[in-house]
């Protein structure tokens, strides 16, 4: 009976408070009511869509970093060299390890300046990579990416990069994490 009674406590209690939550967000105002911000929002979206087929897939550091990131541009993952040029060198040499490197956004949500995707990344190993010599595997690693956009060019980004298999399927790493390298 207690049991019950508890049940149904925890679940009178989860209504209320979806209900408080929705009569909130009817009644809270709105941040983005200007078309400009929506169009503004809709703008970043494709400008990352863009980045991922002209950059990424295209395999063009060259000339397409420099049009799509900031002079400015901060990088926020500690693995990867800072600005534009940290950028280049860092995606030539992935490029020249998994020649047929390529990304697939699966989600986008994007608020204002502010752009998240999710990426699945997939590639074959064919050349020497983080001391680990060619294997011909081919491997899948996923990424959440997060972009500000400023004036139509990405000046910041922050991701979060699950790449445990595809270390562990090239040999790089053993399943305990250990590195196989000196």
């Amino acid at each position: 009976m207690r049991k019950l009674i508890s049940l149904s406590a925890i679940l009178v209690l989860t209504v209320v408070v979806f209900s408080c939550a929705d009569n909130q967000k009817q009644t809270a105002p709105a941040t983005m009511t200007t078309n400009n911000a929506n169009t503004d929002t809709a703008l970043n979206k494709k400008l990352l869509a863009a980045v991922m087929e002209k950059v990424f897939n295209a395999h063009n550091l060259s000339d397409k970093v420099d049009k799509y990131y900031a002079p400015s541009y901060i990088q926020h993952n500690r693995s990867a060299p800072p600005g534009r040029e940290g950028m280049k060198q860092f995606f030539a040499q992935l490029f020249a390890a998994f020649p047929d490197w390529k990304g697939e956004i699966t989600h986008t949500m994007a608020e204002g300046d502010q752009v998240n995707i999710y990426v699945t990344w997939t590639g074959t190993h064919t050349g020497a990579f983080m001391g680990t010599p060619a294997t011909k595997r081919k491997v899948t690693i996923y990424t959440a990416d997060r972009f500000r956009i400023e004036n139509g060019v990405i000046a910041e980004h922050w991701d979060v990069v699950d790449n445990v298999d595809m270390l562990a399927t090239i040999g790089a790493i053993n399943f305990k994490g250990e590195s196989n390298h000196e």
